[in-house]
């Protein structure tokens, strides 16, 4: 909701009834309306209202010393004032009341996301490239990555079901390849999913102890490269069928987060290559004045050297006149000259 659009709805409708309908908290609604400068009706105008004693809503000014465009939601930037873990929670809630969405986690399913039975199909295939350590079972490279105990198959497949529909109703999408998994708001990013493994001594000899790794049931995703963090687990009274919202909630937070890192990186560098291509023509403009200066030194020279060639030529021509020695060969080698001087000259075409 923009800010026009916020401050129509304030003056049409009351407060209570805007939060029942827009799913807005009231709170929120006067916190944006006092950050934009968007004046609210005073206690008793919807009272007055009821008796025809109508007041009309005073001018939207616009805003001092604020950057807001028309287009841009009021609520978005205020909540980009608020803490990471509420501005989840809002988004969180927002998700659990889009009425579009099944967030429910199902067993037993007969059908399953697209993505989730490419998952099945490849599972079923024991000649695939799942890779199988201790019970644990790793996903096919070109599938979403999983990497479970076999025996908590069939929980991952109905999590990764319903966290997957919801994705896609929510716009978003699952696309697989070796810096992402998933698409959300058009930023990607890459989402595993792991079960813990605890340690334990398989085995002592002579040498030290030989331990090996067994499955907890404990699921957990994990967002980055091979060394990425833990972004959200299960835990011993919450388990992950009931985090499905806050999961996409989340992501949608840290897409809009790695937006705005990478809008600042891309001004960064846009203004980088402004810097460089300044500098670039800074330096291509003294190039080119020295080169003028040189060639200006080089003619004024040149314009000297021909004027004294010319010189030089007369006083030979007057010299064979005195003497008597003005044959044809001199009048021949003093027009070559005077060509050369010509040539010389940079006043001369």
């Amino acid at each position: 909701m923009n800010r026009i659009e916020l401050f129509n709805i304030v003056w049409l409708l009351p407060l209570s009834t805007i939060k029942q309908e827009k799913n807005i908290k009231i709170k929120d609604i006067k916190v944006a309306c006092i950050k934009y400068e968007i004046p609210l009706p005073e206690n008793g105008y919807w009272s007055k209202l009821k008796y025809h004693k109508h007041q009309p809503p005073p001018n939207l000014a616009p805003l001092v010393d604020k950057e807001l465009s028309d287009s841009d939601n009021v609520f978005e930037l205020v909540n980009k004032d608020i803490s990471p873990l509420k501005r989840i929670n809002i988004k969180k809630a927002e998700i659990e009341n889009d009425k579009r969405l099944d967030l429910t986690v199902k067993q037993n399913k007969k059908s399953f996301d697209s993505d989730v039975q490419l998952l099945i199909d490849d599972f079923k295939n024991r000649n695939n490239r799942w890779q199988r350590y201790e019970g644990t079972i790793n996903s096919s490279r070109h599938l979403f990555p999983i990497s479970v105990n076999e025996s908590n198959l069939k929980r991952t497949f109905s999590i990764l079901d319903a966290f997957f529909k919801a994705l896609k109703v929510r716009g978003h999408k699952v696309e697989i390849n070796d810096s992402h998994t998933l698409i959300i708001s058009d930023e990607p990013i890459h989402l595993r999913l792991r079960e813990k493994r605890v340690r334990y001594v398989k085995e002592k000899n002579s040498y030290g102890n030989y331990h090996g790794y067994k499955p907890t049931g404990m699921l957990y995703f994990i967002e980055g490269g091979s060394y990425g963090d833990v972004f959200l687990s299960d835990s011993q009274k919450v388990k992950m069928e009931s985090k499905i919202s806050y999961l996409i909630a989340s992501l949608e937070i840290l897409a809009e987060k790695k937006a705005d890192e990478r809008i600042k990186r891309e001004e960064i560098h846009r203004l980088n290559q402004l810097e460089r291509e300044e500098h670039y023509r800074q330096k291509k403009i003294i190039a080119i004045e020295r080169q003028k200066v040189e060639e200006l030194f080089v003619n004024s020279d040149n314009w000297v050297k021909s004027n004294n060639l010319r010189n030089y030529i007369h006083a030979l021509e007057q010299n064979a006149i005195q003497t008597n020695s003005l044959t044809e060969e001199v009048r021949e080698y003093a027009k070559w000259a005077r060509l050369q001087a010509d040539k010389l000259d940079p006043l001369k075409e």
